[in-house]
């Protein structure tokens, strides 16, 4: 409902008429609107889709400050009109500049950086929770992953211990077989903790092996048999020691 009627609001803003078609064939994509907030992580996800939309429409730097600012609404569009449009010599690149100053200011981008360097796999958290939070985050430290394979042992480093003792002496050159080796690892000790140690099968523990109940099962029976047929622990003891011959009363 909030998409549709930020689309609606763009629909009425002015369109510069050089631009017309290429912003009908734009908003045809269904691109994000953005307005305003102190929210880094929205911002920066806001650029993002915008670009990938550019590049889709192969748009030039001049269009892509057309259509990216046409899409500012609320107090971003506020912003914009008060401080983008007297900017001299707009392009794209300058555009992105302003408007991370505004809406990713450095302290916030600062502490996004500092969390990328802290984040590590803890807790129950899996390997595609943990790879997905460090994408998230390696948008604002982009100076600490400058190869595949720095970004490589960045990931190793934040892996849980049983998982990093495995993957780091293979040495690895690259991002993605470093998180495929991850995950097969992950899986191996899932399967190791759901494998039972009396059976050796997958999808029970121990204490719930159904062959163990069987065998208890089995030992109950045995022995409540054991100590039906033997009452009084003798069973060739007469029942009457009076009735035995040779007693004297005859």
């Amino acid at each position: 409902m909030e998409m549709e009627e930020n689309q609606e609001e763009v629909a009425n803003q002015e369109v510069p008429a050089v631009n017309l078609d290429l912003v009908k064939q734009f908003l045809k994509l269904k691109p994000p609107t953005f307005n305003g907030g102190m929210n880094p992580v929205k911002a920066n996800e806001w650029l993002t889709e915008m670009e990938k939309n550019f590049w889709l429409l192969r748009c030039d730097e001049v269009q892509k400050v057309d259509i990216g600012s046409y899409l500012l609404i609320g107090e971003a569009d506020r912003w914009w009109n008060l401080k983008g449009v007297r900017e001299p010599g707009m392009n794209w690149a300058l555009f992105k500049v302003i408007f991370k100053e505004k809406y990713m200011p450095r302290a916030l981008q600062n502490a996004k950086c500092a969390e990328f360097e802290r984040l590590k796999q803890i807790g129950e958290m899996t390997i595609a929770e943990y790879e997905a939070a460090l994408t998230n985050l390696v948008e604002y430290a982009p100076h600490l992953v400058a190869t595949d394979e720095i970004r490589a042992r960045r990931f190793e480093e934040g892996l849980r211990y049983k998982i990093k003792r495995v993957v780091r002496p293979m040495v690895l050159p690259t991002y993605t077989e470093v998180l495929d080796r991850a995950i097969i690892v992950e899986q191996d000790e899932d399967e190791r903790k759901s494998r039972c140690f009396n059976c050796k099968e997958v999808g029970h523990l121990k204490k719930d092996c159904p062959k163990l109940r069987t065998r208890a099962n089995a030992v109950s029976v045995m022995g409540y048999g054991g100590r039906n047929a033997m009452p009084g622990g003798n069973d060739n003891r007469p029942s009457n020691p009076g009735s035995m011959s040779g007693s004297g009363n005859e």
